[in-house]
């Protein structure tokens, strides 16, 4: 008898035992804590391999930059801040400018560029 009892006590004990292990795991994960800022001179974006195909940093003036590269690491497309305004160049595939978007100080500009054309300027 005494077995018996013993035997029943230690299969109800394993009962909760799995049932709160059952609980405790399919509760949902804590979420990952997120950072309300992050402070960096540098951030870069890289695939799986390693190799960097966006970057995020600070230019030769201070300003900031993004720097946006081609599957093959071209960079293809530059994004640029400074003290006397901001400039978007597009590459081409010979990573030659194609496209140069400015607004400086001395006013906008659209500057096309085709290899083998004259350039196309537009301006107010």
């Amino acid at each position: 008898m005494l077995k018996t009892r013993s035997w029943h006590a230690l299969l109800a004990m394993n009962i909760v035992l799995l049932i709160a292990l059952a609980w405790t795991g399919t509760r949902s994960q804590p979420a990952v804590p997120v950072a309300d800022v992050i402070r960096a001179r540098q951030i870069e974006l890289v695939n799986e391999r390693g190799d960097m195909r966006a970057e995020l940093s600070l230019g030769e003036g201070g300003g900031g930059q993004l720097r946006l590269r081609s599957g093959q690491g071209e960079i293809r497309v530059k994004f640029g801040a400074a003290d006397d305004g901001a400039i978007l160049l597009m590459l081409d595939h010979t990573t030659e400018p194609g496209v140069r978007l400015a607004a400086e100080r001395s006013g906008p500009s659209l500057k096309l560029t085709t290899s083998g054309k004259s350039d196309r300027i537009v301006s107010p």
